[in-house]
């Protein structure tokens, strides 16, 4: 072999074994990064995890505001149910109650300045003037504490009657207004009649015969008034 094509062998060979010295030492570069990648933790993943678990936690809290909220509005909407179903139970009280029976704040009659108040104010004026019958006076009282035998916290100071109207007087045992409407409809409080609060708490209940209605008694006050006040 020829001194040329000797140096060409030898270069050959140094050549192909460098280059498997490179490639190996290539492969074993890139596992040790293979191997090294599967423990890496890159900081964006870390401000990653981060933000997402601040996320959940603000997820949680305005969870949280809502269902305070929610609960909130739902005992509000109890609260307020609550109060429609008394609103109606009054309106219903009421609305049982004899259409002949009424408040004094119900309005007045064909004569637009004679209140209630004016006809009792000639109703007790006549008693004062002209007397009462005692025996129906007593016999009507006994019956409204009859009447109130069930609500021992309403009691009937007085009772006064004629032949045609009468007077009730009604306190309650702690002083509050009393609630006549279950003796209303019962004898002897079966025809017309109207209350007038009084300024002590009790309640002045009067009421007529079959014979008599309030529009005649309403009629007789304006005269009544109109004999004792120019202003009528």
């Amino acid at each position: 072999m020829s001194t040329y094509k000797l140096n060409m062998h030898i270069a050959s060979v140094t050549f192909i074994s460098v280059a498997l010295c490179i490639f190996v030492s290539l492969l074993l570069v890139r596992g040790v990064l293979l191997k090294d990648k599967m423990f890496e933790y890159k900081p964006n993943d870390l401000i990653s995890c981060l933000d997402n678990a601040d996320s959940k936690k603000h997820d949680q809290d305005s969870n949280n505001k809502v269902l305070s909220v929610g609960g909130g509005l739902l005992k509000r909407l109890e609260e307020l149910e609550t109060k429609i179903i008394a609103i109606k139970a009054e309106a219903n009280s009421k609305s049982s109650y004899d259409s002949r029976f009424r408040y004094e704040d119900e309005g007045k009659g064909a004569d637009n300045h004679i209140s209630d108040s004016n006809v009792a104010q000639f109703i007790e004026s006549d008693f004062d003037r002209n007397g009462v019958d005692q025996d129906v006076s007593d016999e009507y009282y006994s019956a409204t504490v009859a009447l109130l035998m069930d609500n021992p916290e309403i009691v009937v100071d007085r009772v006064r009657c004629n032949q045609n109207y009468c007077s009730a007087l009604f306190n309650t045992v702690d002083g509050a207004s009393p609630n006549i409407e279950e003796v209303w409809g019962n004898p002897p409080f079966m025809h017309e009649g109207f209350s007038i609060p009084q300024i002590d708490g009790g309640l002045l209940l009067y009421f007529t015969d079959d014979q008599t209605n309030i529009d005649e008694l309403r009629s007789l006050a304006a005269e009544y008034l109109g004999e004792s006040d120019s202003s009528y």
